[in-house]
């Protein structure tokens, strides 16, 4: 090889360099995992009614509004649903958003799959399983959020404290969607009336976090609807616009025990008494 040939085999060395690179990530304002409770608790009815309060909250002009008004104007959402430590079910890959087109699109893929729900409840399993799937998703956001609906406490699996303390710690938001129906004549597992103590104390944390009960099927969608906006805008609702976001310290003395879902298992194990 001649001195002549040195220029093209140092523009060939640069050009494998450069394919080499890994592709940069997209900014986007959020990086938004929505977390859905399909345990057993979730019959199909529930479960298609909770899918199709996600997809009527992205067709609603308010959630593309929320999206727009960041400094980049685009999100990346990922929707699965869970139940038990090792059952997990992705309905909606990472997908960006920036307009309605693609807000609707979003909402069509979640109303296309059939809902299938699984068995026991591990809270601290979906947010172990969520906090994995940042990385390297394609997408470089300013804040992550974990946003995660559950009828019911962790009854599987490590802690739900634990597994919150970890994510926070890797930078994660977690935000709350605690789901109380009554069903007439369920004596197994009516919900604790301390659910959303537990949901605040155990479960969510982090960047502006908050959690929105969801009392009844009729209250459901009202209250996707406003979480989604606020998470999205990073505005917890007891605080005005335009105010800073605050970091929710992780509760130094609970008002109910963050292992009762496991208290109330092993109690139904053991005694066969109503859940």
């Amino acid at each position: 090889m001649g001195v002549s040939d040195l220029p093209r085999v140092s523009a060939l060395i640069a050009v494998f360099t450069w394919c080499g690179q890994p592709a940069a990530a997209e900014p986007v304002d959020v990086e938004l995992i929505i977390a859905a409770d399909a345990s057993s608790s979730v019959d199909s009815e529930e479960g298609r009614f909770q899918r199709s309060g996600y997809a009527a909250a992205f067709r609603n002009p308010k959630v593309v509004t929320a999206i727009r008004s960041g400094a980049r104007g685009r999100i990346a959402v990922l929707y699965f649903e869970w139940s038990g430590d090792e059952d997990k079910r992705i309905v909606a890959g990472w997908t960006a958003i920036d307009d309605r087109a693609s807000a609707w699109a979003f909402a069509e893929v979640l109303g296309a799959m059939p809902f299938v729900n699984g068995g026991r409840t591990s809270l601290s399993g979906a947010i172990d399983f969520a906090a994995t799937l940042f990385e390297g998703n394609g997408y470089e956001g300013q804040r992550r959020i974990i946003d995660i609906s559950a009828n019911g406490e962790n009854n599987m699996g490590r802690r739900v404290d634990v597994a919150r303390d970890d994510a926070l710690a890797a930078g994660i938001t977690i935000i709350g969607l605690p789901v109380m129906i009554d069903r007439p004549g369920d004596t197994e597992w009516p919900p604790m009336p301390e659910f959303g103590w537990y949901f605040e104390d155990c479960v969510i944390g982090g960047q502006a976090a908050f959690s929105l009960i969801a009392r009844g099927r009729n209250a459901f969608a009202t209250a996707v609807l406003g979480k989604l906006v606020l998470e999205i805008a990073g505005i917890e609702p007891w605080r005005g616009r335009g105010r800073p976001v605050a970091v929710r310290p992780v509760a130094e003395h609970t008002r109910t025990p963050c292992d009762i879902g496991e208290q109330r298992w092993e109690h139904l194990q053991h005694y066969s008494y109503p859940r």
